[in-house]
């Protein structure tokens, strides 16, 4: 064997090891966002007040945000991979999807948009940044988005209990994501 084809198998194995041992993001996030996701859309159905659906959200959605930076920032640190940058784009992926979904509120208030309108645009914009996330971030979260989308249909058409299925599905991808996720990259290694 050449020292040439010696060389690209070694900087192949680099590399499949480079990629397979990327941070991710830790069970944890996954795990408070599919929780958070099944409580919050089940009270769309559920909430004898529509007031406690903006109660929950505007304090899970902050709490998970800071949860989830700080679980990110510990995960990447314990696999020994800090990219400053990794983590500013993600920051500002998903501070974008809050930033549109709160302008949309302007909606509300002008009255062009009811707030069963309003849920539901926050769930469009949900499936958007999910599976933009998966394009451009982390593959393994096109299939969020897409659960994402399909339950955005589900809540437009299915009038009972719609948004609770699509709180189980959302749920259900999520978790499915976070903990095959770790147990693929343990296995990988």
């Amino acid at each position: 064997m050449s020292n040439t084809d010696k060389l690209r198998e070694d900087v192949a194995y680099v590399r499949a090891v480079a990629q397979r041992s990327g941070p991710g993001q830790p069970t944890a996030t996954f795990v408070f966002w599919a929780a958070a996701a099944l409580i919050g859309f089940a009270l769309v159905d559920f909430a004898s007040d529509p007031r406690w659906i903006g109660w929950f959200w505007s304090v899970a959605a902050p709490l998970g945000v800071v949860i989830s930076a700080w679980l990110g920032i510990r995960h990447s640190r314990s696999v020994g991979q800090t990219d400053s940058w990794e983590g500013i784009r993600w920051g500002l992926h998903w501070l974008s999807f809050l930033g549109v979904g709160l302008l949309c509120s302007v909606l509300v208030a002008t009255e062009q948009l009811t707030w069963s309108g309003y849920s539901s645009i926050w769930l469009l914009l949900l499936a958007l940044t999910y599976f933009l996330a998966g394009l451009h971030l982390d593959r393994r979260l096109l299939t969020v988005g897409l659960v994402a989308g399909v339950g955005y249909v589900i809540t437009l058409f299915v009038p009972d209990y719609g948004w609770t299925i699509t709180g189980v599905l959302f749920a259900a991808a999520l978790l499915t994501l976070g903990y095959l996720g770790d147990n693929s990259r343990a296995q990988s290694n």
